[in-house]
């Protein structure tokens, strides 16, 4: 069919160019709307981030783009991937609530009133999930906290395209990061953490400064 098609001809576009994604279908161009193009940081991070397999991890502070990278990164790997899982995680529930789901939301709003319509209509946003219709348990992304003393938490996805981010890293336990990095079974699964280096060991601060 035609629709099929078109996500086929999507999917070959933008699946291996995340820049572009952040470009073109999330309207990172668009300065009416206050949209910058991404940075020069921004393009790094995308083109690490579309590799298969990727461990990414970044310190980072205020204002450098981060929080926008990781709406768009999220509504890429739902729209890219068949069946995919993306799970956002961080300390608080209220950081990705009030800030990751609100960028979610801000591209998806841009989809649906540009040319790519036709596919925003296929996304449900929810407060603590975003999912393709129809697929509401294999097909989306969705927010866990990852509490101290906890772990446990963290267990119970997987899949041949799952994607895990994980937000103010350096406040994660390190029980937390062995349940994490244990689901990570398949050769595609994808890592990004993102902190500021606020502690001076764990699990992000040995990424950091890994050399």
């Amino acid at each position: 069919s035609q629709s099929r098609y078109r996500g086929w001809q999507f999917v070959e576009t933008y699946a291996y160019d995340l820049g572009r994604f952040a470009v073109e279908v999330c309207g990172m161009n668009d300065e009416e709307l206050g949209n910058q193009a991404p940075t020069w940081q921004q393009f790094d991070l995308f083109d690490l981030i579309q590799e298969n397999g990727c461990r990414v991890s970044v310190s980072s502070g205020h204002s450098t783009g981060k929080t926008r990278s990781a709406g768009i990164v999220a509504l890429w790997h739902l729209c890219c991937y068949a069946n995919s899982i993306f799970m956002f995680s961080s300390p608080t529930m209220a950081q990705l609530r009030e800030e990751v789901w609100k960028e979610i939301t801000i591209c998806h709003t841009f989809m649906a009133n540009s040319e790519f319509a036709w596919l925003a209509d296929y996304i449900e946003v929810k407060t603590e999930s975003v999912y393709i219709k129809g697929h509401k348990k294999t097909w989306y992304v969705i927010a866990k906290t990852a509490q101290k003393g906890k772990p446990e938490n963290m267990a119970g996805k997987h899949g041949d395209w799952y994607m895990v981010w994980v937000d103010e890293a350096s406040g994660v336990a390190d029980a937390n990061f062995g349940v994490i990095t244990g689901a990570l079974t398949d050769k595609r699964n994808r890592m990004v953490i993102t902190s500021q280096p606020t502690r001076g060991n764990g699990f992000f601060y040995d990424t950091d400064t890994d050399t």
